[in-house]
Parts: structure tokens; sequence; C-alpha cells
């Protein structure tokens, strides 16, 4: 008997000694295999699809751990939950629990037995890399958040839903018996520590959900959460070129003027691709962000809600294609919650991509339309890692950039101030080039703070630092030469008042201006203003910058001079502009206006606003 033959005759009642081993071992001509060979080939079948199941179950990752109390004592009972993905698990007798999940990063909500006076607890970004542990995972004794929700009308909301978030995390507590009463009072059991309260209508109210940030640190009352009137804002997701439903898209409304998020749960487009929240009236900037595993462009919108249901009919979101990889440190470590910014070779336009923060394990993807891009990694200011940029290059299909690597850098920090150091300059932009180079520095978020502060990581060097102030300010930018930074730095920045202020923007804000084909002219709002007390003179010019740079003078060497305190003030005013190659056509161009000191021609003040022509 041959080897093949001992092992088929270990099979019950299989025999192979009508046919040749080899026959009954091959793949081709199965027809010719009689009798109990037949039972053989389907038992080895069978076998193969059992080896291959068992298999993939041995692919996936064991994570252990206990859940224990504040005293080191098991719990039984409690759910050990994976966030988002929905499998649980019961601790056992001693506490300990088991989970089977393939390699990744997850965070997990660990869920008190019912009755015990225990807050739900949190465990999050674990690396799940082979057989993982957690350890101990403490539940800590629990307090209580109570208050009363009710209407503007002073009507208590019966029924109404309350959601309480981990400020840190963004993840949201399982919180037992977290609807009001009748009297429209609650009380949630909570872990002591800086939490977020949503507190939302019952189903079918009209009433706009509200948000409030905690610092818990012992039982409270959070009083009286009044729920205002609200409007319903809706409409139907599609793709824009198949016109196919987009369900699971998640919906954003951000008021126009504040930035402020208006609180709309239950955002997401249905099965049908339609969408419905409640917001009060106002302007607002609507987002639209696509659901895990689409490539859809994020796409927002400017709606005005008029004390009336809203209907933004079809919005189309465009298909696009990924930019993915991974953020790591110069030892190889993943770089968690750094921003990304993905900028276009035109006019180095930001494209709006929502979700564009890096993951806990260094991850990222952003989905975007194909073109030409740089993508820009500003890694948190904790991290005192280094903002990075990639050249700009063709995106013509989904790209994986693998590890992009980002180094650590200094810190420079410091306070800008303006008219002998009295006032602290806002939202004042501290940019830094190479002195030597003249190439500007990648920073992360650079703009001072209400008191004038900033934080950058910067590389060592030396370096021009421009002080850049905002829009309408009256103080004028400075650029302070070979600042050298060898290690961590302190660069306070004095700034003077403007000898002539310029002010210009587009009448139609906050709509973008698009400028037709056929009526080549631009309507702005100008305000030139001497802010001194002496008569001043400046240059007064204007130009066009294109997409890719190219400048267009409309107006040189204008002078303009002024009284003090006097103002000159013109809204609607139209300015013809030059033509344009029809390649430029709705691509972003800069509209500027610059005063010039007559005496040294040096640059007093610049102010501009983007437009497009079509």
């Amino acid at each position: 008997m041959t080897q093949g033959e001992h092992r088929m005759s270990q099979l019950p009642g299989a025999t192979c000694a009508r046919l040749p081993h080899q026959v009954c071992r091959g793949n081709a001509k199965v027809d010719v295999i009689q009798g109990d060979c037949v039972v053989w080939i389907r038992s080895k079948i069978l076998f193969v699809v059992l080896v291959l199941a068992l298999t993939n179950v041995a692919w996936a990752d064991t994570v252990t751990g206990v859940v224990v109390n504040s005293l080191g004592q098991p719990i039984p009972g409690a759910t050990v939950e994976v966030y988002r993905e929905g499998s649980s698990v019961v601790t056992n007798a001693v506490g300990g629990f088991t989970l089977n999940l393939v390699s990744g990063t997850y965070s997990f909500q660990i869920i008190p037995p019912a009755g015990m006076l225990l807050a739900p607890g949190i465990v999050a970004g674990f690396v799940v890399n082979g057989p993982s542990s957690m350890g101990n995972v403490t539940l800590e004794a629990g307090v209580l958040l109570s208050g009363i929700v009710r209407d503007t009308g002073n009507a208590p909301i019966v029924n109404g839903d309350l959601d309480v978030f981990d400020d840190l995390t963004g993840i949201k507590f399982n919180t037992p018996g977290d609807k009001t009463t009748v009297t429209g009072s609650f009380s949630l059991r909570v872990p002591a520590r800086l939490l977020r309260l949503r507190a939302e209508p019952a189903a079918g109210q009209i009433l706009v959900a509200q948000i409030q940030t905690l610092n818990v640190t012992a039982s409270m009352s959070v009083g009286t959460i009044v729920l205002p009137q609200g409007f319903i804002l809706s409409g139907t997701v599609r793709d824009s070129v198949t016109s196919a439903v987009l369900s699971g898209v998640d919906i954003d409304v951000d008021d126009l003027s504040t930035g402020v998020r208006i609180q709309t749960p239950g955002d997401n487009t249905n099965a049908a691709g339609v969408f419905s929240v409640i917001v009060p009236a106002g302007f607002y900037t609507v987002s639209f962000e696509r659901s895990a595993g689409q490539l859809y462009v994020g796409y927002q919108e400017i709606v005005f809600v008029n004390n009336a249901p809203t209907n933004m009919g079809f919005v189309a979101m465009e298909a696009g294609i990924s930019i993915s990889g991974t953020l790591v440190d110069g030892n190889g470590f993943p770089v968690a919650n750094a921003d990304l910014d993905v900028r276009s070779d035109a006019g180095d336009a930001i494209v709006y991509t929502p979700g564009d923060a890096t993951e806990y394990d260094g991850t990222f993807e952003v989905v975007v339309p194909a073109g030409n891009y740089r993508v820009v990694f500003q890694p948190t200011l904790a991290s005192s890692l280094l903002a990075k940029t990639t050249t700009v290059q063709s995106f013509a299909a989904s790209t994986n950039l693998g590890n992009v690597t980002v180094q650590l850098g200094q810190l420079l920090s410091g306070r800008i101030t303006a008219f002998a150091s009295v006032a602290p300059q806002v939202r004042c932009a501290v940019l830094l080039n190479d002195s030597v180079s003249g190439l500007p520095i990648e920073t992360g978020d650079n703009l001072t703070d209400a008191n004038g502060d900033y934080a950058i990581i910067v590389p060592t060097g030396t370096f021009d630092i421009t002080l850049k102030t905002r829009k309408g300010s009256l103080a004028r930018d400075r650029v302070y030469p070979s600042v050298v930074v060898a290690g961590p730095t302190t660069f306070n920045g004095s700034l003077q008042l403007l000898p002539m202020f310029v002010y210009v923007d587009d009448p139609a804000f906050p709509e973008p201006q698009v400028v037709l084909a056929g009526s080549p002219q631009l309507f702005i709002t100008v305000a030139i203003y001497n802010p001194n007390g002496i008569t001043t003179g400046t240059f007064l010019e204007a130009e066009v910058e294109g997409p890719f740079g190219t400048i267009t003078t409309l107006l040189t060497g204008s002078p303009t001079v002024l009284a003090a305190g006097q103002v000159i003030f013109a809204q609607f005013l139209a300015v013809p502009l030059p033509p344009f190659p029809a390649s430029l056509s709705g691509l972003p161009h800069k509209f500027r206006i610059r005063l010039r000191d007559p005496m040294d021609n040096s640059e007093v003040d610049v102010d501009e606003f983007v437009y497009f022509p079509q």
C-alpha cells in the first residue's frame, strides 16, 4: 500500500483500490472517479474548508484584561464593549474578559453591572497587534449629574434624551436612565472628569438640542437647560454623476458668523439619502462628510433658515480619490491627532477635507477630487513635532503615501502687542522664512490668542519673522530679520499704529463673488482711513493675482491723501477686470489693494479677498 492509499484507508468506507493513486489526487477528470473515492474527495474538500476556517479564526488576536473597582476588587458582570464596533463581552466571576479582534486600534467602553454605584469607563486608542493585555481596568465611583430640561415657555421636556461625552476622546458614555421624567428632571451617574452634556428634545418635538462642557469633580446640578424653538432643515444627498442616493453621510451645521456648531443629533442620511435636522433660524454653513468606506469629496453649502422649515433639495457629492498613509515620528512611533491640510496648486487654496486628523495609530485618509496638491501635516503643539509639507504632486488615483516622518523641533513662543505694548494683538499670524534661502517654514496654529500669545514648533536656524495682523487691524505688519532659534525661544513683538488703513471685501459676503465672462467687472467694498492725528498721504495700488501666482496690475502709484480721522468709503464699487484665459475659469483669484509709503515705497497696509471668474 502506498502512502497515499494508507491515508485513504483511514477514512471510513474509503478505498482507492479500483483507481490509480494519482487519479484520486488530481483535480482534473473528476467524472472518472468512481464509488467510494468520491467520498474521499468530498471529505478532503470539507477538511480543507475546516482548516481554512480555523486558520481565519486564528488570525484574530486575543485581548484580555480584568475590570476592578478603586480598591482593586474584581467586578463580575461588567460589559466590555468595543466602541462603534458593536461586539462586547461580560466579565467572569473574577472580573476577567477575553475578546478576539483583528489587529488595529480600538476604543472600549466598560459598563458596570446594573445597580452598582460605579461610573462607566473608557479605554481609548488601545493598539491590538498580537495577544494584548489591558491589565486592570478600574471603574471609579460615579457622581450624580442632575438638572431639568424645559422649553422657552417653561414647560418640562418629558422623555427628553441626555447624552454624556468624554471631552478628551469624544466617546459617548453609556448612561442608563438618561431620559427626563414628567417634570423634565434627570439624574445620571457619570465619572468625575471634563464632560460634555447634550440635552435633546423628545421624539417629534421641533426643539434645538443644547450642549455644554462641564468640569465635574463631585455630584452637581446643572440647573435648568432651555431648548429653544427650531425649524427642520432637510434634503437628499446624491452622487453628482449617477444620482444614486448616499446613505450614512454625516451632516454638520455651523453658525456662519460665530462658527459655533449647532447640535444636530441623528444627523446622518438614511437609506434613501435623506437627512432631517433641527436648527434655529439663521445663516449656516452646512457640511457633508462621507461615511466610512465611501470615496466622496466633502461638501459645504451656505443656507439661510428663515423661521420656517427649509429643504435644501438634492445635494450632490462628487466622487473622489483618497490620499492615505501613516504619520510617524523620527523613532517610527505613530503621531496621533495631527491636522492635515490638502492645498491645491491653484492659489494654494485649502481643499475641504472633513475628518482630516490622524488616528491613534497615526493613519490618515482624506478624499479629494483628482488634481495637483501638496499635503501639509501639523502635529499638536504638545508633541513638539515639526509641521511638514509634501511637494506638489499629481493625484490621479487613490494614493497611499506610506510612512510620512516628522521630526522634533523647538518651541518658539511669546506675545504680540501694539500701540506701546498696551493692546494685545488677536489673531495675528506669526510667519517664518529662512533668512538665507527665503523659503517659508511650515508651522501649526500660528495665530495669537485673545491675550496676544502664540506658541509654535520650529526647526533650529535663523529666520525672518513676519507679524501679519488680522483683517481690519489698525496695527502695522512688521518684519523682524535674523531671529536665531537654537533651543526653546521666547520672541515678543511690538507693532505700531498704521499711518493709513485699507479694507477691501466682497460686498456679497459670505458668498464668494463669481465674475461672469460676459461682464468682466468686480464689485468691491473698500474703506481707506487715516487713524492718525496728522494729515497722511500714500500711493494706492490695485492688482489681481491669478491662481498660479501671476500678477496683473490694475492701478499703480495713485496719490491718496487724507486728513486726520478722514475716511474714504465705497460699497458695490465696480472695478473693471482684465480678460482671463478659459483655462483659469472657476479657479480662485485674489483682488488686492495696497498702500505704499511715498518716501521709501515700503508697504504701509494691504488687504485682499478671493473671487472666481467663470
